[in-house]
């Protein structure tokens, strides 16, 4: 009893301890102050970048401005070239460690290059990516390449930079490839690679989700530049190039069905979305021919993708089918992929001509301008895009475009192929103004006489004023691209809400001069290497080029009325 009296005695004493401990902790104030927003900068190191002749067992002590994140460092620290084993990397409050288990090699420059997402204890980020330099040897390599990275045409954070010595090829898989120096680009999208080698490289750009420091171009958007960065005794230092990220263009493909549709016209079905680029290589390659007898193979007359690019839904235009007979596409994929396995080579499939008439109507797949669209140009070309060939009778006065007045203009239609059609109105259009497009559905009618529509289709559009516009104006220089005369496709891209303005110059244009609604735009442009109006991004196996683009840096003020001339786009 005595024992058990005891215990409330002590149960009291520990409550009238927590309860001090509360009272204690009510008195203190919450804490405060501004939030930390400082990127954490290297202060020093041991030894310091620039020694030369350093011991083979040395260890390199990086000191930083204030404590830094201590997991993973080893996710935005890179060490070139690479060394076997693998560096070790540890974080001790505001110094980060590393220490080479294998030694380092003989006259060699080392690059230690610590990443702008390497992060403070406040999860703030490097400004930029910082590289030091040691040497065991007597000399520390000098050259340099350096540039910004884009993407849709603004600077772009936090990107991994790749030079290889060697362009990859099919001998192993991208995603297995340890680059020979790796940097990113910091918060104004610029990067820079110092301390390397007098070679030729091949640089890549990609968005590195799994933070395993290797290429995946199927998940990632990648950005090659035009050409191979060489620094050499001749020009040690390459800078300003620019970099545009993309998505890479699926190399292989798969055909997932061929079917013959009521419009008599093949429908071919990919496993994935082409770009235009891709499905005009591919269908280029088409050829068809019946399974049965031996009819020569037939190419197709056109082809029209039924979702705006990228698709993976398109029409084949060929000669007529015979009803019940069976038919073979093939398409050859290696333009596409030019390593692919020859039992891969051929995508492959049949489909079988329906019988009866074609009695389905045809549709609009695609307009332009498309419905409420504002800010439209004044010359802007009318284009609509069918779901299959149409009788070319009516087309010349079927489509008209209707003021806010009820004035009418017709708007004859010339075919761009069997299945689009553009034209401009017989009578100019006035700025600020809404319109009516009108097309004449009964009129319209396919091959087999079905009509589009049993009443008018009707679209309306505002045109923008030239009453207000300004304009960019400027010259083009080219200093570093071979082929000068090539086409130049120029593009304005407004800072906030508004429409991008693409301009197409001719081959040899070198001035250009755009109207513009007011506000602030960014101007890219890339030389059209091919003419074909797209940017190419080029590809990484078979290692190709980008076409050459450029992006101004500084953001270009318009005002109505008024002209900003003299702005140059440099290659």
């Amino acid at each position: 009893m005595a024992h058990g009296g005891k215990r409330p005695r002590v149960w009291w004493s520990a409550l009238a301890g927590i309860l001090l401990l509360l009272g204690c902790a009510k008195s203190i104030a919450p804490p405060g102050g501004p939030i930390d927003r400082t990127p954490p900068k290297i202060v020093s190191s041991v030894p310091p970048s620039g020694t030369t002749n350093l011991p083979l067992d040395s260890r390199v002590v990086i000191q930083f401005s204030e404590a830094i994140e201590p997991r993973n460092p080893e996710q935005s620290v890179f060490i070139s070239p690479q060394t076997d084993p693998a560096p070790k990397l540890s974080v001790k409050g505001d110094r980060l460690e590393i220490g080479f288990p294998g030694g380092l090699e003989p006259d060699k420059t080392y690059i230690v290059t610590v990443g702008a997402d390497l992060k403070d204890a406040h999860a703030v980020g490097l400004a930029q990516s910082v590289s030091l330099a040691f040497a065991t040897g007597a000399i520390i390599d000098s050259g340099s390449i350096a540039g910004t990275v884009y993407e849709q045409g603004k600077p772009k954070a936090g990107v991994s930079l790749a030079l290889f010595e060697k362009a990859p090829d099919e001998s192993a898989p991208i995603d297995s490839l340890i680059p020979d120096y790796l940097t990113q680009s910091g918060t104004d999208g610029t990067f820079a690679f110092r301390y390397l080698p007098m070679r030729p490289y091949v640089l890549i750009a990609f968005d590195d989700q799994r933070k395993n420091r290797r290429i995946n171009p199927a998940r990632e958007t990648i950005g090659i530049p035009f050409k191979n960065t060489v620094i050499d005794s001749g020009r040690s230092s390459l800078e300003g190039i620019d970099i545009q990220m993309v998505r890479q263009e699926a190399a292989e493909v798969g055909l997932k069905s061929v079917t013959v549709n009521p419009d008599h016209l093949i429908k071919a079905r990919f496993n994935q979305k082409l770009t235009q680029r891709q499905a005009k290589a591919l269908f280029n390659t088409a050829d068809i021919r019946a399974t049965a007898g031996d009819t020569l193979p037939v190419k197709p007359a056109a082809f029209v993708p039924i979702t705006p690019y990228p698709s993976s839904d398109f029409l084949l235009l060929t000669e007529s089918l015979a009803p019940g007979s069976t038919y073979r596409i093939r398409f050859d994929q290696r333009v596409l992929a030019p390593s692919v396995a020859d039992s891969l080579r051929y995508l492959l499939g049949d489909c079988t001509a329906t019988a009866g008439a074609d009695a389905a109507p045809p549709t609009i797949l695609e307009s332009s301008p498309a419905d409420k669209a504002t800010g439209v140009s004044i010359d802007s070309l009318f284009r609509f895009r069918f779901s299959e060939p149409l009788d070319t009778a009516s087309l010349g006065t079927a489509l008209r475009v209707v003021d806010s007045l009820g004035d009418t203009a017709l708007v004859p239609l010339i075919a761009e192929d069997p299945f689009t059609w553009s034209g401009r109105p017989t009578a100019p259009l006035t700025g600020g103004r809404g319109y009516a497009l009108r097309l004449d559905g009964p009129a319209i009618r396919d091959r087999s006489g079905n009509r589009l529509s049993d009443s008018a289709v009707t679209t309306t559009f505002v045109t923008l004023d030239p009453a207000v516009l300004g304009q960019i104006s400027g010259d083009i220089r080219m200093t570093s691209i071979p082929d000068s005369s090539a086409p130049v496709v120029v593009t304005f891209v407004p800072a906030g809400q508004g429409t991008r303005r693409e301009m197409a110059l001719a081959a040899g244009v070198r001035q250009y001069l755009a109207d513009l609604a007011p506000g602030y735009y960014t101007v890219n442009a890339f030389v059209d290497i091919d003419a074909d109006g797209i940017y190419s991004a080029g590809s990484i196996v078979p290692f190709r080029p980008a076409e050459p683009f450029t992006t101004r840096a500084d953001t270009i003020r318009v005002r109505s009325r008024f002209e900003s001339a003299g702005i140059l786009i440099e290659f």
